[in-house]
């Protein structure tokens, strides 16, 4: 891929910052979301499609036989739903805002250790 952006030295960046006329700027902008876009959708798309295989399939495995290989009776699967369904829902925006104040890597760690924790409960009957 061509180099959308040569190196400049900050004097004749400041220069183009300058002097340059609006058209000039406006192409220079273009080219910048352009090479923002082919990096960061590609990314984004991946997520999107990889949740949403993830909520298709919990429909899938109960059909496949995941209530018998569980042991799971009556409403069990359900309650399994709820346990998953509510609280993402519920907490994804205050984990989404949170992300900002916290290192990404820390506070991963710290969902899928609590996450663990809440579905090790006996209580709950999902024992992982």
């Amino acid at each position: 891929m061509a180099n959308l952006f040569p190196k400049k030295t900050s004097s004749e960046a400041l220069e183009l910052s300058s002097t340059s006329s609006a058209d000039e700027k406006s192409s220079l902008e273009r080219a910048l979301l352009r090479k923002l876009d082919l990096r960061i959708l590609p990314l984004l798309f991946l997520a999107y499609i990889t949740t949403f295989i993830d909520r298709a399939n919990i429909g899938n495995v109960k059909i496949e036989g995941m209530l018998t290989d569980l042991e799971m009776k009556g409403n069990d699967y359900n309650m399994a739903l709820i346990l998953y369904a509510v609280p993402f829902i519920l907490l994804e925006l205050p984990s989404s805002l949170a992300l900002r104040r916290y290192k990404p890597g820390n506070y991963i760690a710290f969902i899928m250790f609590g996450w663990g924790k809440i579905l090790e409960h006996e209580d709950s009957g999902l024992m992982c």
